[in-house]
């Protein structure tokens, strides 16, 4: 069994990638496969939360 890796560099060090297949509301909706080596691929979901005066106020990510 291999070793999972572990923190928030977890992207970068088993060079993770994410493929966006469409977007809706706006680009604040972003269904998209996330692979890395150490998990493979897998469907994910983003959503925004964007305020009026432009900034984020949430991000939820998940499987789709």
């Amino acid at each position: 069994m291999g070793e999972a890796p572990a923190g928030p560099g977890e992207i970068f060090t088993t060079r993770g990638h994410l493929e966006v297949d469409s977007e809706s509301d706006g680009g604040r909706a972003l269904p998209a496969r996330y692979g890395n080596d150490a998990w493979g691929e897998m469907r994910t979901r983003r959503r925004f939360t964007v305020e009026d005066d432009g900034r984020i106020s949430r991000f939820e990510t998940g499987q789709a």
